[in-house]
Formats: C-alpha cells, structure tokens, sequence
C-alpha cells in the first residue's frame, strides 16, 4: 500500500517549548516542540524519541533532539511527516481531526538553500473535493481527505489538504479524476498563517464583551498529484479500505469514550514514509 508522507521545511529554529523527559521500561525519553520561522511562517513541529532502537542501539534522533534548546537562533533543515491528529471537543459535543507536523531530525542546511516547505503524501481518498467556507459563510479555498495505513497496516490516520479558491486547474483536475476510495498521491506546500480574531460575547446589559485572541490557519495546500494508483500492491483495495475504516471507526469510538468517562485525549499516531515522486 502507498504509504508516502513527507514534510520539508528549511528555516530558523526560533523556540524549544513543552520539552518533557521521562522513562519506560527503563530507557528515557524526551518529547517537545520546536517551531520553525520559513519565510512569513512560524511552523510547530512536535517531536519525540526513546534514547534506544527497537535493537537496544543508541537512537541518533535522540541525541539530534538533545541539542535542540543549544541551537535556538540556528538555520535548519527539518525532514518529518504529516500527522492527522483527533481529539474529542467536550464543549461542542463532536469529534476534531487536525494537522500536525512531526519532526524527524533537524539538520543544518547547507549555506545556499533558501526558506522552503513542501510536503509529499499518499494514500486513499475517504471525502472528496468540496468547498471550505468561514464563519461568513465565505469561500476560503477547497478541501479534500486522503487517509493512509500506519505501519502495521491495522487502522490509519486521515490528513486534510486544501486547493486555493483561485487554482481553478487544481481544482477541476482532483475534482474529475479524485474519487472516494482511490489511490492517491499529491505534493505541495505548507502555510501556516496567524490571523487575530474577535469573539464577542453578550451581556444583560451595556456593551458587549470584545476578546481578541491570536489564531493559526494550517493549510497543507496542493500544488500537484500523480494520477490515481491502480497498481496491485499499491493501491488500498476495497477490502484494504474497509478493514481500516472499521479500524479507525472503532478507535474514534474509544477515544470518545476515554475523553468523557477519563477527561484524556488519545492522539492518532502517524502513518510511516515510504518514497514515491511524480506529478500530473
């Protein structure tokens, strides 16, 4: 089954924030979060490694992410992935399934390349193309979801991509050849914008109660797809696609429930790369 999924960003290494450490099974850990200014972006990438391998060698990711808060300032060169991550929303009764990227080591690039983030990702389609609109009920572009088999091949992560409202070829080309249940692969670019927003909320009497606070719009926009993989061995049969959505369902289902019998959040893990280039 294709299994590609790759982020790469080159940028300043401007924050190391949420480092935790700890220990299991007797080897410790560490987990956090970097962020990553690339051009007007200010990219989070969540981070995490044990200090051994799976064979009891010594983790070099470990090592590179040990360095990180020294390197605070530094130009960088991250290759990681991209994550579709849930969570129960309490408040709105309703399940949220969001973006994230992950990190895998961050290099040091070299002193001729420039700013860039670009992704690679394939997998099957579960909603097709469709419109994505504001609280103005505003267009703000076109969305699809493209879920992809972890590792085991036992449940699967879905990741949302978005077409700009004016690529009008992009749109057509995915909305006549990228049909729920194919084999997809697609390349682009990754923005993350800060945006501030008001919430205004009533009283019983006088003014209204203005808060300003500070959003980020996280669009993983496509630029380019191959055309859709029949292959066998790499296109997700229907039986493929059924034994993972009844996986993923199923798993929606408990986090659900630890959420509102344990107030926990359970978090999807990413899908493993595989290598896979060309576009239509």
């Amino acid at each position: 089954m294709e299994r590609n999924n790759k982020d790469f960003v080159i940028g300043t290494l401007t924050q190391v924030r949420d480092t935790r450490n700890g220990e299991k099974d007797g080897i410790p850990w560490m987990a956090g979060t970097a962020v990553v200014e690339s051009g007007k972006n200010e990219f989070e990438f969540k981070f995490y490694s044990a200090a051994k391998t799976k064979d009891g060698k010594d983790n070099s990711r470990y090592a590179n992410y040990q360095t990180l808060e020294a390197r605070v300032g530094e130009r960088v060169r991250v290759n990681g992935e991209l994550s579709g991550r849930i969570w129960y929303n309490d408040g709105q009764a309703q399940m949220v399934n969001f973006n994230e990227l992950s990190a895998g080591f961050f290099n040091q690039p070299k002193p001729t390349e420039v700013d860039t983030s670009t992704f690679e990702y394939s997998g099957f389609v579960t909603k097709g193309i469709h419109e994505r609109m504001n609280k103005e009920e505003e267009l703000i572009g076109y969305e699809i979801e493209i879920a992809q088999a972890n590792y085991n091949g036992d449940n699967m992560q879905i990741v949302k991509f978005m077409v700009d409202k004016d690529n009008a070829r992009i749109y057509n080309a995915i909305l006549n050849a990228y049909q729920v249940g194919m084999t997809v692969a697609v390349s682009g670019e990754i923005h993350y914008v800060v945006v501030m927003e008001e919430k205004v909320e009533e009283v019983m009497f006088g003014d209204p109660i203005v808060k300003t606070f500070q959003n980020t719009r996280k669009s993983f926009e496509i630029t380019g797809g191959k055309t859709p993989i029949i292959e066998d061995g790499l296109a997700y049969s229907q039986a493929q696609i059924a034994k993972l959505q009844t996986a993923y369902n199923a798993y929606l289902a408990k986090v659900e429930s630890d959420a509102k019998n344990k107030g926990t959040v359970t978090k999807n893990e990413p899908a493993q790369t595989s290598s896979s280039n060309g576009l239509l």
